[in-house]
């Protein structure tokens, strides 16, 4: 039997909160699983090169100092015995490096520009003289990619600033927005056959992986990511389709890299508001109307010190609110007549063929199926009298193209014509607003979309072999628009529903370096996505409100079911669309930990992966939908029968041509765990 379930029960039974207090259990017991500055193999840079004096001899223990322009964080390093170094677990930014050893003058090399999964080299050549002399390189290196065949495009802070971005309920103002239009910038991307999603090289489309500081955030179900910072929240993103590290996994495609911004030694930060509303659009050129709207998008971020060259933060946050009409224009609803059976107003008037008995039938005429026999040709019908031109099925019409209401013999042995869970439901359905048979209502629906994200994102330099970060980011949405919306007041719908949306992104990282060779970097991140959808009159009306029996669970209130015409009515559906119902969450943990080793020349990274992925999931299709056509009181042979009958008709008799029932026992509870190494 199915049964309805709260989305606080589904998130219950589906183990989230289980998650949610494991994940905090582990941040307070365990934080050296939960603190990071990124995800190293993920998106953090490194800037390597070797020491080197003017005869091209090797500098051991060389003095190597990086600078962070931004933060004022030092890093502080010294040459191995192949005269290399490498700083790692870096983010986005411009550096300042400078290199000493006794005997040579103090080298020092500015503008060195990092972007996200990038290593930059920087060789340095000590000429000889005192330590207190200085060689200042201000030129910046070059931004070539030498130490990897990967392929990818990136675009920093300015270049997605400048992308256009369009502002409305389907893109807000999330750098997702803007984000297929960065992947097409990167080589071996291309659009669908559909032009309408993003394809890479070997992947599937709305399958790449989309990470945001390290953290995956990329849904398992369905397109689409379970956060998306706005545009003044990121600091870069990079796109790489091809040749990356194998630490990648879940994809043939492309990997999309986010880095947030982090605030700096200066408080820096900006206001703005994009809005929209009736007085200022311009209207209809040919009818001078201007189409209710008011929109707003409001939006604020602010990043700086905490203390100075140690803690820093960046937060940022925007609200939507999309509010207006959507015309329902020319919708058909039953008439006054068809509401009381009367349908000689849709009645043709010239005869469209003959049935069995030589007898002339029009369009849309109803005839009645408890009359239904079956004769042979050149037999003499019992009921008129009448001989059987070929053998067939024949029945009578409704006298005037009416059924009649009450007790009547007409249609024996029923002793009405009429279904009383029809009349039940056809209350639902409003008056018409304009004369007519057809075509006959129109409405302004109240078409909303709303919603508000933000992001926190902490760094903190513990001190120099310590690194820590943790960002939240947050995001909700609930909108019912354009087509979505419903023409019918009350009950009564006849389109879907409004549709919420919530996710939550947080991730902690933690950098130690141990010594001059060994750095250990543990990450967490978690993200979960809830969606809710429920039909019109969900948890307060049945079938059994409106009379319906004989279908399973008749008494679960899973709402109006739906009354859908499928014939030449053309009268729109009553209840909501029959695949609106969804109450669907996703949680994903991901742990991670990598060990980076420098020995001589090499780097030896080893690591494990421990991914946990959790779906909750009712999304009956469909759920309750009764579907409406003319066989039933068409008449059943002859010529020309195809355009006798009335799908409205069909319906007032109580007689569907199909009924769709879909049984889920529950919430659709599926857990998987990955391990890697």
């Amino acid at each position: 039997m199915s049964s309805i379930v709260s989305p606080r029960d589904a998130v219950k039974s589906g183990g989230w909160l289980r998650s949610a207090r494991l994940l905090a259990l582990l941040v307070i017991v365990i934080p050296t699983l939960f603190l990071t500055t990124a995800y190293a193999q993920l998106y953090t840079s490194n800037v390597v090169g070797t020491v080197t004096d003017s005869s091209g001899a090797i500098v051991p223990g060389a003095e190597v100092t990086l600078l962070n322009n931004a933060t004022g964080v030092k890093t502080v390093i010294k040459t191995n015995q192949a005269g290399d170094y490498d700083f790692q677990y870096l983010q986005p930014g411009t550096f300042t490096l400078t290199a000493s050893a006794s005997g040579f003058k103090t080298f020092v090399q500015e503008n060195i520009v990092v972007q996200t999964m990038t290593k930059v080299s920087v060789n340095v050549t000590l000429e000889p003289g005192a330590v207190s002399q200085q060689v200042t390189v201000k030129a910046a290196p070059p931004l070539l990619e030498t130490q990897t065949g990967e392929q990818s495009a990136t675009l920093d802070e300015e270049a997605i600033m400048d992308l256009p971005v369009e502002r409305d309920q389907l893109n807000m103002a999330g750098v997702g927005a803007i984000l297929d239009s960065v992947k097409l910038l990167s080589p071996g991307v291309n659009m669908d056959s559909s032009n309408t999603w993003t394809v890479s090289e070997g992947g599937i489309y709305r399958r790449d992986q989309d990470y945001i500081d390290g953290a995956m955030v990329t849904q398992t179900v369905y397109e689409g990511n379970a956060v998306d910072p706005v545009p003044d929240a990121i600091q870069e993103v990079k796109v790489m389709t091809n040749a990356f590290s194998a630490v990648y996994g879940q994809t043939g495609g492309s990997i999309t890299l986010e880095t947030t911004k982090s605030g700096t030694n200066q408080y820096h930060g900006d206001l703005y508001e994009y809005l929209e509303n009736t007085k200022l659009n311009a209207g209809d050129p040919y009818v001078h109307t201007v189409t209710p709207e008011v929109y707003n998008q409001p939006g604020f971020s602010v990043g700086g010190p905490i203390k100075k060259n140690r803690l820093f933060f960046f937060f940022d946050a925007v609200w939507e609110r999309d509010q207006g009409n959507y015309q329902w224009d020319g919708v058909t609803v039953p008439d006054t007549a068809w509401t009381q059976g009367n349908f000689s107003n849709v009645l043709g008037t010239t005869p469209v063929g003959a049935d069995i008995l030589g007898r002339s039938i029009y369009a849309n005429e109803i005839f009645n199926y408890a009359t239904q026999r079956t004769l042979t040709a050149g037999e003499t019908d019992p009921l008129t009298g009448l001989t059987a031109t070929s053998s067939g099925t024949v029945r009578e019409p409704f006298a005037g193209n009416i059924i009649p209401f009450g007790a009547t013999t007409v249609c024996s042995p029923n002793p009405t014509c009429t279904s009383a869970p029809a009349l039940s439901l056809q209350k639902l359905y409003p008056a018409p607003t304009t004369n007519g048979a057809y075509n006959n209502y129109d409405f302004a629906a109240v078409s909303y979309y709303h919603s508000h994200q933000w992001d926190l994102k902490m760094d903190y330099y513990l001190r120099p072999q310590d690194k820590i970060m943790g960002r939240w980011s947050s995001m909700y949405t609930i909108g019912d628009t354009g087509s979505n919306t419903s023409p019918f007041p009350g009950l009564g719908g006849g389109g879907y529903a409004p549709a919420t949306e919530d996710g939550q992104s947080p991730v902690i990282d933690w950098v130690h370096t141990f010594g001059a060779n060994t750095t250990n970097d543990v990450h967490a991140s978690y993200f979960h996505v809830w969606c809710y959808r429920v039909p019109v009159g969900y948890n307060q009306v049945s079938m059994a409100t409106y009379g319906i029996s004989g279908p399973p669970d008749t008494n679960t209130p899973n709402g109006v079911p739906t009354i859908y015409f499928s014939g030449t009515s053309g009268t729109n559906w009553l209840g909501s669309h029959w695949d609106t119902l969804e109450l669907q969450g996703q949680a994903d943990i991901y742990i991670d930990d990598l060990v980076s080793m420098i020995r001589g020349k090499h780097t030896l990274q080893v690591g494990g992966e421990y991914q946990r992925m959790q779906i909750n999931n009712l999304q009956p299709n469909p759920l309750e939908k009764f579907t409406f056509d003319n066989d039933f009181t068409d008449q059943y042979s002859g010529s020309g029968v195809g355009s006798t009958g009335f799908d409205y008709a069909s319906f007032l008799v109580g007689l569907p041509s199909n009924f769709n029932f879909t049984i889920f026992p529950t919430v659709a509870d599926v857990r998987n765990s990955v391990y890697a190494l």
